[in-house]
């Protein structure tokens, strides 16, 4: 048994997979920015500051994704 994706619904977990990894982005170049001039710029909200939204975001999309990539046989 193999399992297939159509390329549509494949292109829509990739977006989502994308949208569950910006916060994690968002506080990586906040980091960044703070590293390089010494401002303190936070680019995220406080609701998003949460480990549980950051780590599980960046957790769902890699499961998304694997989704796509795996193939069962």
């Amino acid at each position: 048994m193999t399992y297939a994706m159509d390329s549509s619904r494949a292109n829509r977990i990739a977006a989502l997979g994308a949208v569950l990894s910006l916060p994690a982005l968002l506080l990586f170049v906040s980091g960044m920015i703070q590293s390089a001039t010494g401002a303190e710029l936070m680019l995220l909200p406080d609701a998003l500051l949460h480990p549980a939204v950051i780590l599980g975001g960046l957790l769902v999309a890699l499961v998304l994704n694997a989704l796509v990539a795996v193939r069962l046989s």
